[in-house]
Order: C-alpha cells, then sequence, then structure tokens
C-alpha cells in the first residue's frame, strides 16, 4: 500500500470565515474540489491527460466530516489518496490537516465516476489512468465520528 500523498497547501483567510468566525461550509467544499483537482498531478497525471482520452470525472457522492473548528490565519495540509477503484469509478480520500500541528480538522470522501465526454455517459477508466491510481492505492483511514470541537474549549 502507498503512503498518502501531500496535495497542497492553503491558508484561510478573513472572508472564508462567517458571522461566528469559524470557517464557513462552503469553503471547505472549496479546498477539497481544488484536491480533487491537483492530487492528479501528485500521482503523474493531469486534468488534461484525463480530458485527452475523452472523458472527464465527475464527482457522484461527496462525504464530508467535520472535526475541529477552522478559523482565520489557520495554515491548512490537504493530504489524501485513493481507496478503491472499480471499473467506471473510485474513491479519493482527503484529510484537511492543521499544517503545523497536523491536527485533523475535516475529512473528505468522493465516489469519483469517468465519463465518456462525448456520450455524456459513465465509462470505463482509461487503462493509463488505471495504472497511475492502481500504483498509488492506499488503505482508507479510520476516522472516528465525533461531533466538532471549538478550540475555544
Amino acid at each position: 500500500m502507498a503512503e498518502w500523498l501531500e496535495i497542497s497547501k492553503n491558508v484561510v483567510f478573513p472572508w472564508h470565515c462567517d458571522h461566528f468566525g469559524h470557517m464557513n461550509v462552503r469553503w471547505y467544499a472549496h479546498f477539497f474540489d481544488d484536491a480533487s483537482f491537483l492530487v492528479w498531478a501528485t500521482i503523474g497525471l493531469d486534468m488534461r491527460t484525463i480530458l485527452a482520452t475523452g472523458m472527464h470525472t465527475v464527482i457522484a457522492r461527496s462525504t464530508t466530516q467535520y472535526h475541529h473548528e477552522v478559523r482565520a490565519g489557520d495554515p491548512l495540509l490537504m493530504v489524501g489518496g485513493f481507496t478503491h477503484i472499480g471499473n467506471k469509478s473510485l474513491t479519493l480520500h482527503t484529510s484537511m490537516l492543521d499544517a503545523n500541528t497536523r491536527e485533523l480538522r475535516a475529512s473528505n470522501e468522493y465516489i469519483v465516476v469517468f465519463f465518456n465526454a462525448e456520450t455524456r455517459c459513465s465509462s470505463e477508466i482509461p487503462d493509463d489512468v488505471r495504472r497511475a491510481v492502481e500504483r498509488t492505492l492506499t488503505k482508507a483511514p479510520q476516522i472516528e465520528s465525533t461531533p466538532p470541537t471549538s478550540d475555544k474549549n
């Protein structure tokens, strides 16, 4: 099994935060979505390579768990990996960590389906993409579903 991949680093800005002072849900989605595009480069592919096969990816399911509050100024590290590959879909797990402490802030699971751009139907994962993903398959994280906590407590 491969190790988790470092995908990207980010900083939380005040405009990412809501009137309660913590990062708004829409920005968690933003950072996880960015990671889902950037992860391809970490395994030697990029979205242009995938598009050149006549395929594109669609997120069929997204599940996010919030573990600890994120506030303006927090440095974030996005890490993740592919944990399953089928004929037409794969599973991508991504964790949002505090870049300094490595504390888990949020986690996400995407079910990614490959679509033929012309027919608009699900299709087999291209062989070169399959090989790249299979080389990096990793174990799904064991994350307890605990309620989020505030850093103020």
